[in-house]
């Protein structure tokens, strides 16, 4: 079954954000094939960072 995951980056502060690890970290526990049904991934609201760095890391995901 394919799917598609939609995160929501809009309205964090630094204290109630979410690490860039502790997300790697949850993306890492997802199992392969789960990761191999992933059609998408969808950023609502990125930092400039994340738009920065999405290029590069957008064909690891």
């Amino acid at each position: 079954m394919d799917y598609v995951l939609i995160y929501f980056h809009y309205g964090l502060r630094s204290y109630n954000r979410p690490s860039y690890g502790w997300l790697m970290q949850c993306y890492l526990k997802i199992d392969r094939k789960y990761k191999k049904n992933l059609k998408a991934l969808y950023l609502v609201h990125p930092t400039t960072w994340i738009k920065f760095f999405w290029p590069v890391i957008r064909p690891f995901i």
